[in-house]
């Protein structure tokens, strides 16, 4: 049984048959790292994205003047 850790979370796996020791972590690792990357950006960069879509078309209102009744 080998193990990682990532983002301080110790994961564990087995060893595969037919594979190294080396081929099993390097997959595993890509493995994790793609899941640590997928929430990343779901949880962080979509809405990071979303706040800087409303604040950049606010930003358009209020530098043109619109905003303000006439």
């Amino acid at each position: 049984r080998y193990w990682i850790t990532v983002n301080g979370e110790v994961r564990f796996f087995d060893r595969r048959e037919g594979f190294s020791r080396e081929t099993v972590v390097s997959e595993f690792r890509e493995l994790a790292v793609a899941e640590a990357r997928a929430s990343i950006t779901k949880n962080l960069v979509d809405p990071s994205r979303q706040i800087m879509d409303v604040w950049n078309s606010a930003s358009v209102v209020f530098s043109s003047g619109k905003h303000r009744e006439e």
